[in-house]
């Protein structure tokens, strides 16, 4: 593992998760000094097997805009917290391999991901993106897991 780097890589969807991913990440990245990367990855083979060809450039416009709506929101809200400028991606390509081609660059010292994705099914503890990142990242990955809401305890009466 090495030590060195000045960035922090946050790959983001438009899952529940995301809002916590940006909380945690803004307090690494103050507290370490380094710049948040946030990404969004199209997977452009989710759509190939379900549209025909002349709606498939159509369906990756809409995710495109969808997850740069969602990307400025992120930005903004990492900003605020950490009063540093925040940089931003999106890009085409097989989420694992690309996430982990980019935890690989130098300059990453750490990779921030969520334990499970929009498209996870909600009975396993970690998803297979997170699972094939942590797996083949040369660098630190941290795993965020869901805040889950606490059982209310009610007062017995006597």
């Amino acid at each position: 593992m090495t030590t060195t780097g000045n960035v922090i890589l946050v790959p983001i969807d438009h899952s529940a998760i995301t809002s916590s991913l940006v909380t945690y990440a803004a307090k690494m990245a103050t507290a370490s000094h380094k710049t948040l990367y946030f990404i969004y990855v199209i997977d452009p083979s989710r759509y190939t097997s379900r549209f025909q060809s002349f709606d498939l450039q159509t369906q990756i416009d809409r995710e495109k805009a969808l997850a740069a709506y969602n990307l400025e929101n992120v930005v903004n809200e990492a900003h605020h917290l950490t009063r540093e400028p925040v940089i931003n991606s999106i890009i085409c390509g097989d989420p694992r391999r690309t996430i982990v081609r980019l935890s690989n660059l130098n300059n990453v010292i750490e990779t921030i991901i969520g334990a499970q994705g929009k498209d996870a099914d909600r009975y396993t503890r970690i998803g297979h993106v997170t699972r094939y990142v942590s797996s083949w990242s040369q660098h630190n990955v941290t795993i965020v897991k869901p805040n889950e809401p606490q059982p209310q305890h009610t007062p017995y009466a006597f």
